[in-house]
């Protein structure tokens, strides 16, 4: 418990506040821009989808850097401009909707276990791909039940924010 003052302050130091006041704007606008803009084409999809990529892209570099034992948040690179570093982390994820969604008429049940599985190991996936940079071994099942298991109650707290995030 005290270090976590420290944790909650994390966003507010370094490079990190910029970019959460980046996206956010970003989301505001991309939210809102077919209310600005009445009779033009939405631009606010195409808008959201670059900053959940970005988003995503720094929330790699951030447990990246803070896996190698640093304690203020990276800087958002250039690479993020490309989307080179957005994408890998966006897979599983993808590959959990489009499973859900090839099952949910014929499996329910199955479909929406296979949703919490890829719910609860989330966190341990962008963990692996982050330390490690191996996409295949981040989609490995033993790689992501070892860090469940070693990563143990705080683990399990993350997947209960995440959780709280998603129902709030």
């Amino acid at each position: 418990l005290e270090h976590l003052p420290w944790l909650l302050s994390y966003p507010l130091r370094g490079f990190a506040l910029p970019v959460l006041l980046m996206v956010t704007v970003f989301v505001t606008v991309g939210m809102r821009s077919s209310l600005f803009v009445p009779g033009l084409p939405d631009t606010g999809i195409p808008l959201l989808l670059i900053t959940a990529t970005w988003t995503v892209y720094y929330l790699m570099r951030v447990i990246r850097h803070s896996a190698r034992g640093h304690a203020m948040p990276p800087s958002m690179s250039g690479d993020a401009v490309f989307m080179s570093g957005g994408l890998k982390p966006l897979l599983m994820p993808a590959l959990l909707v489009g499973a859900y969604f090839s099952l949910r008429m014929q499996q329910p049940q199955l479909a929406q276990a296979l949703l919490l599985l890829g719910f609860v190991v989330l966190p341990a996936y962008l963990f692996v791909l982050a330390t490690e940079e191996d996409l295949w071994r981040a989609l490995h099942p033993l790689n992501l039940l070892r860090t469940v298991f070693l990563m143990g109650l705080p683990y399990w707290l993350a997947v209960a924010l995440l959780a709280a995030g998603v129902l709030a």
